[in-house]
């Protein structure tokens, strides 16, 4: 059975199946099966097939698991040959997809394991791959769509690079708040102005 060595080996994927919420309700066994399964890419029946002696001793190879990747974060790196970006820097993004982000990280109270369950999401929001330029002789962003750049770092995408990444915009989060509420601000005031332009219209119809 290979294994994997370390949070190098993990894709998003794999983290996601390893959330303590995937193990309750399962005793020892079940829980050895699982990780077994996931890190390895086995089946259940060829996990099964080993002894509870063998499958510990496969086991005790992945205490890594018991510590989450640590160390800066990544802003750029390649995936599949591809130059990724992460823009953090909220002016050059869509308000969209801040906003969209930042409510994920807002409901950590109603689920604590919101952010890594959605690990693939929120990076898909902030991460394109980019491209060189040769005119400008600059790299420039490259238009992707967001769900298949997501479900390409859900299978591929190691965790090494992802949670850094994560922890960083999670302590951004609280800097990223005033950008979201001016945006959200602006964004009431057009519909009240839209709004007061509906109902002059509608009383100057009255009148003719």
């Amino acid at each position: 059975m290979k294994l994997p060595k370390s949070w190098n080996d993990i894709s998003i994927g794999q983290f996601i199946d390893l959330l303590p919420s995937n193990f309750k309700d399962k005793n020892e066994v079940e829980q050895l099966i699982h990780t077994l399964k996931t890190v390895s890419s086995s089946s259940v029946e060829e996990v099964r097939k080993l002894s509870i002696r063998d499958a510990k001793e496969y086991a005790s190879k992945l205490t890594f698991l018991q510590e989450l990747p640590t160390g800066k974060a990544k802003l750029e790196f390649k995936l599949k040959g591809v130059r990724y970006k992460v823009e953090p820097d909220a002016q050059k993004c869509s308000a969209g997809t801040y906003i969209t982000t930042m409510h994920i990280f807002q409901d950590l109270e109603k689920d604590p394991d919101l952010v890594n369950k959605n690990l693939h999401i929120i990076l898909a929001q902030v991460i394109k791959p980019t491209y060189f330029n040769w005119r400008k002789l600059k790299r420039e962003y490259k238009e992707v769509d967001i769900m298949e750049l997501a479900k390409l770092l859900y299978e591929e995408l190691p965790v090494s690079i992802a949670y850094p990444i994560i922890v960083f915009f999670c302590k951004l989060s609280k800097l990223l708040t005033p950008v979201i509420n001016d945006y959200s601000t602006k964004k009431i005031e057009e519909v009240r102005k839209e709004l007061s332009l509906i109902e002059k219209d509608l009383k100057d119809g009255d009148g003719s």
